[in-house]
């Protein structure tokens, strides 16, 4: 087992977060998304990400703060989501004992085929366990307001920013390159090509490269992976009814990121989130205002692309992109995942196993037909989670709007269920609803004193549920 430098850095801020408060832990965990190549522990050449000892953190500190008597609310999204859990472990369970011997691609090579050897992933399947179980806790906890998720969301945009400059600077040998800056931020060294992201001279590391020399991924794996973030984060920005000077920097810092990161995929997915927020916001004036944005934001594309001559460019990841390696190489993987969905009669060959370009794709090769469909019952249950307590402004459904275009990037290009941005995007939809019936039930909240009372045990605190309903 080996303790990377920033793992011992994140230890460190984990045991400290508590004695803060929960809702500095709770800060912890989120931010532990943006550290998508990163690692805490390794252990027999598998990574431990930030995300997943952040949320096993919390889940200790969760019962132990309330001394395991927190009566919890169990909603239908998690309900769901439980079943979908005991589906994917027993198909695993059952792929392995049904079809051991059968060819397959490897979903960590690039084209390599092999015989499937009964592998259970246990360790993903408890990954995505510890995911869920942080969910259904964070819909039980403290309530946090408006304010302290936009603050944190400000923050987060700006940390991939700088990491991106930092990037792009030390590419172009406008300021020192720094192994132990590059090691810390992708610390996890079990994967392919992440210490190439961060200026590793080696020649044999494939360095994912541009006109500038560099494509944007801030502290992600790879462009895609950013994609996800940047589509979340202009979702929560443009959807606004009022923009500050800001919000109005940080939208033009993300298309601006979304334009270097050289990804059909951020472009789609971007887009995408834009769409979605003109066609929900409900109002026509606001539809103006939306539309007004995305026409400004586009000409700031078009002269940034004009300025630097990369029309060969957007011609070669847009026009052209069928006829790309990438799009070759994606297209081989879906195939594989369709061809091991039927070689396996609709069961899949076990969560982790099998690869896709799409989360769609991974998800039918992988999970079965039974699993896909519980997985699209728990989202669908997930984002109806708060639909009955409609926020003023709009601002329910703006999260619900980032989430889906997070989930959007996924089915577009990335495979990973475990992808640290799609359980950020969750853990912001559920928080947004606590702070929602913060605002509208806090007088109504009273004292633990009456063992014999019917109302509901949440965060430390009782509401009553029939007078909220009533009100």
């Amino acid at each position: 087992m080996q303790v990377t430098t920033f793992g011992l850095f994140w230890l460190i801020l984990l045991a400290y977060s508590p004695i803060k408060g929960q809702k500095a832990l709770v800060k912890t965990v989120m931010f532990s998304a943006m550290f998508q190549a990163g690692a805490i522990i390794i252990v027999a050449d598998r990574a431990i990400s930030p995300l997943t000892i952040s949320c096993i953190a919390f889940i200790a500190d969760f019962f132990l703060r309330y001394k395991f008597k927190l009566k919890l609310a169990i909603p239908r999204f998690f309900k769901t989501y439980a079943v979908f859990w005991i589906i994917i472990f027993c198909e695993a369970i059952i792929s392995s004992l049904l079809f051991k011997g059968l060819n397959y691609m490897e979903p960590k090579d690039w084209i390599s085929y092999a015989q499937y050897d009964g592998h259970i992933a246990l360790f993903g399947l408890f990954t995505l366990l510890i995911y869920g179980v942080t969910i259904l806790l964070l819909f039980n906890i403290k309530d946090f307001t408006y304010q302290e998720i936009e603050n944190l969301i400000d923050v987060m945009v700006f940390f991939v920013l700088i990491v991106g400059i930092w990037h792009f600077c030390t590419v172009m040998n406008y300021i020192p390159r720094s192994d132990f800056i590059r090691d810390f931020i992708y610390s996890n060294s079990t994967t392919t090509d992440n210490i190439a992201y961060f200026v590793d001279t080696n020649p044999n590391l494939r360095i994912y490269q541009s006109i500038f020399g560099i494509r944007f991924c801030g502290p992600f794996m790879e462009p895609s992976y950013c994609a996800g973030f940047l589509a979340m984060a202009f979702a929560f920005y443009v959807g606004k009814d009022k923009l500050t000077y800001r919000d109005t920097f940080f939208i033009a810092a993300i298309l601006i990121m979304a334009v270097l990161t050289y990804s059909a995929t951020a472009y789609i997915s971007v887009a995408f989130a834009g769409i979605l927020s003109a066609i929900f916001s409900g109002k026509v004036k606001q539809l103006f205002k939306i539309a007004g944005r995305g026409i400004a934001l586009i000409s700031v594309a078009l002269v940034v692309i004009t300025i630097y001559d990369l029309w060969d460019t957007v011609e070669r990841l847009i026009i052209n992109k069928a006829d790309s390696h990438s799009a070759f190489i994606r297209g081989l993987w879906n195939s594989n995942a369709i061809v091991t969905f039927f070689d396996t009669f609709g069961i899949g060959m076990g969560y982790s196993n099998v690869r896709g370009s799409s989360l769609l794709f991974t998800l039918l090769a992988s999970c079965g037909l039974i699993g896909t469909l519980f997985f699209s019952f728990f989202i669908f249950t997930l984002i109806q989670c708060n639909k009955k307590y409609k926020y003023k402004g709009g601002i329910n459904n703006r999260f619900q709007i980032m989430f889906a275009s997070t989930l959007f990037a996924m089915i577009v290009a990335i495979s990973v269920m475990d992808y640290s941005v799609f359980w950020l995007s969750a853990i912001l939809l559920v928080l947004v609803k606590r702070d929602y019936r913060s605002d509208n039930i806090s007088s109504l909240q009273f004292n633990v004193s009456d063992k014999n009372s019917n109302h509901q045990l949440i965060g430390g605190s009782y509401y009553v549920q029939q007078a909220f309903h009533n009100r």
